[in-house]
């Protein structure tokens, strides 16, 4: 092979991790991650990073039939769908250079044609690809972008038997509109069924495109090979054994010179990851590494800025990645499925500006889409200033740590994540030295954490910074006036520098501060308190907030009103003959401090009366409804009891009607004696109104407390 030079990054990186070893066990700086854990996921995996070496993915969904999106954001993983319905097949993604945004390329099986997907900021689109021509069209579809950011795809296509069947290329003009052609065409036979399948493409310095394939004829599986340039294309076959040319992938060094990544399965009975290249004008193969199961299927290729090339494949059931320089192969198995093996399929691989890898695959034992890269999460040590008021933005805050990158976020996180201070005009002096300002603005008061993040996640310094505020300034009260029959009134308190800690109380001269039965500091600015008014005293009271800063009054800013009576009352005797004198009793119920005014009685008879317990006498036979309504300065109150009064004819005082004049039975002898249970007691003494916190003594049994 060519000579290579190992990237000073990878040198260092390496060292970093204890190196790598021929065939050995993943070290500390790769990091594994499940995108998509539920039903079938991450078959046909891609793999893109963009310009600020953020992980794009694509693959499709075959519990679904589905095609599926996911990004790495600094929470994780976040996935969309892009297209459904049976569509989804050999996704393949890229990123636009122009604008730094990722695009699919697939296959509709449901439509037997290949489909185009962009993101522009906001949504994605996508459509067809030309038009539907044979009976496949667009499968192991493969996506890249020339420098301009138009984008091409190569393709497979079958016209159906004795028809033309083999490799397509197509373009998206800066209009929208798609030009597809064939490039290396053949008659479908007996025998020759996969022309033209297992495409990739890859650009040139010069935008030319190049694409590998497979060639095959009724003989021998070709890998073969096309490029484009003076306006035409070219093609010849590279090599030819069995099974030549399934799961190849191309790339292009700096002096334009492709490697072609394959499944090679001519050597000596085993099976091998190869890359095919040319030296001296001869196709050279060069076997990575060897095995049995499918080893080495499902490759895929990359080259760095220092010609280095990067080869991940399926090592019989193991992720294997191989690191290819002047100095030979070095080799890694990445994941092993903890010792369970069947993973590793659909191998995909994309470099960062560094050099530095990603790869995504499927884990056939779990189905789960996997991706692993390389690099280790910053070590933070130190926060200088470790304090800031929240009434300004902190500047030139200085980070002490390691493992710092040029595109590393900064964030100040309380330890339930609730609260998040980005750091702003973010500058890194050096792999271990940050700078950036922190606005606190209205931020909660409180212990946070330290972040800093790069490509692998996020290190934390615990408990390293510590908001301060002013003390709170208590602007309003909503509403001002609570009823003081209220158990559960709630009011509003508007302000700044409000903090987690602030406590709140209304107080007056000489009575007992009320304190909130449930409280809550919304943000510095909004707070709530519930209070219990109930047999509060009337008149105005002041509202008082604290902080661990100071505090501040509202001097009679809340008002306690009367809550509205309760009306209620009883009577004695309920029933009995004409002309039958009642003694009325009120039974209402007022708050403290809030007696009641007045009373109006509607006897059911026309006759009304003032009074608070008036006595009333019906002169005619009949059953009488009996209203009330109390007043007092909080309102007023109504009950009405139906049929309350039961009047008699002479002659009759039973409860019973049976149509005689007198059916007063042995147990009643009107003698109003104490086995008469129908004696009237004496009316009571007058005695004032009943309140909600005094016990209603009159009300035992065979009394109403008239």
């Amino acid at each position: 092979m060519n000579p290579k030079r190992l990237s000073l990054y990878l040198f260092l990186l390496c060292a970093l991790i204890g190196g790598l070893m021929m065939a050995s066990n993943a070290s500390a700086g790769w990091v594994i991650e499940d995108v998509a854990a539920s039903g079938d996921q991450g078959n046909y995996a891609s793999i893109a990073v963009d310009s600020t070496r953020t992980i794009h993915t694509a693959w499709y969904d075959a519990g679904v039939g589905r095609l599926l999106y996911s990004v790495r954001q600094h929470n994780g993983w976040q996935t969309v769908q892009v297209d459904a319905g049976n569509r989804g097949m050999y996704a393949s993604i890229d990123i636009n250079p122009l604008n730094d945004l990722p695009a699919i390329a697939y296959y509709a099986q449901e439509d037997n044609r290949p489909k185009y997907a962009w993101f522009d900021g906001e949504a994605w689109h996508t459509e067809f690809i030309g038009g539907a021509t044979g009976d496949i069209e667009g499968d192991f579809i493969d996506l890249a972008f020339k420098a301009t950011g138009l984008p091409y795809v190569s393709y497979h296509f079958d016209d159906g038997a004795f028809n033309d069947m083999g490799l397509k290329v197509g373009y998206r003009d800066s209009a929208g509109s798609w030009h597809v052609s064939g490039v290396d065409t053949a008659t479908s036979s007996a025998g020759m069924s996969q022309f033209g399948e297992h495409t990739a493409i890859a650009f040139s310095s010069g935008d030319n495109p190049h694409v590998a394939y497979q060639g095959d004829n009724v003989f021998s599986p070709q890998q073969k090979y096309a490029w484009y340039a003076a306006g035409s294309w070219d093609f010849t076959v590279t090599f030819d054994f069995d099974f030549a040319g399934i799961w190849s992938d191309i790339a292009l060094d700096s002096g334009d010179n492709p490697y072609i990544s394959t499944w090679n399965t001519e050597t000596l009975g085993q099976e091998c990851a190869a890359v095919i290249f040319e030296v001296a004008d001869e196709w050279t193969l060069d076997n990575i590494e060897c095995g049995d199961g499918d080893f080495g299927a499902w490759t895929s290729i990359a080259i760095d800025g220092n010609d280095n090339l990067h080869v991940a494949y399926y090592g019989a059931g193991e992720l294997r990645y191989a690191l290819g320089t002047a100095s030979g192969w070095t080799i890694v198995t990445l994941d092993d499925n903890g010792g369970d093996g069947n993973t590793g399929a659909y191998t995909t691989i994309a470099l960062d500006d560094r050099g530095s890898p990603y790869i995504g695959y499927y884990n056939q034992l779990q189905k789960d889409m996997m991706i692993t890269y390389l690099l280790d999460p910053p070590d933070v040590f130190s926060i200088t200033p470790a304090e800031g008021n929240n009434n300004a933005v902190l500047e030139d805050v200085a980070i002490v740590g390691d493992l710092f990158e040029t595109t590393s976020t900064v964030r100040l996180v309380t330890p339930d994540s609730k609260v998040q201070v980005p750091g702003t005009s973010v500058v890194v002096t050096s792999r271990t030295n940050l700078v950036c300002d922190f606005d606190l603005s209205d931020v909660p008061v409180g212990v946070y954490n330290l972040e800093v993040t790069n490509i692998a996640g996020a290190g934390v310094l615990p408990d390293a910074f510590t908001v301060i505020t002013d003390p709170p300034d208590l602007d309003s009260i909503s509403p001002e006036v609570g009823a003081n029959d209220d158990d559960d009134f709630t009011i509003q308190l508007t302000g700044t520098h409000f903090t987690p800690d602030m406590t709140v109380t209304l107080t007056r001269s000489n009575e007992d501060d009320m304190t909130p039965t449930d409280f809550v500091v919304y943000n510095a600015t909004s707070a709530a308190a519930v209070f219990d008014l109930t047999n509060a005293l009337t008149g105005e009271w002041n509202v008082v907030v604290e902080t661990t800063f100071g505090g501040d009054t509202l001097n009679n800013a809340f008002t306690v009103i009367c809550g509205l009576p309760a009306a209620n009352f009883d009577a004695l005797p309920k029933q009995g003959q004409v002309p039958l004198e009642v003694q009325f009793a009120d039974r209402s119920e007022a708050t403290t401090y809030c007696d009641l005014t007045t009373w109006a009685w509607v006897f059911g008879d026309g006759e009304t009366s003032a009074a608070q317990r008036p006595k009333h006498t019906y002169q005619e036979p009949g059953s009488y409804d009996v209203s009330l309504t109390v007043t007092n300065d909080g309102g007023s109150d109504y009950v009405v009891k139906s049929a309350f009064i039961t009047v008699n004819a002479p002659g009759d005082d039973d409860t019973t009607d049976d149509d005689t004049a007198d059916d007063d039975d042995a147990t009643d002898d009107d003698d109003d004696d104490a086995s008469d249970d129908d004696d009237l007691s004496p009316p009571p003494d007058d005695e004032g109104p009943a309140r909600a916190d005094e016990e209603d003594d009159s009300k035992s049994e065979g009394s109403c407390g008239c």
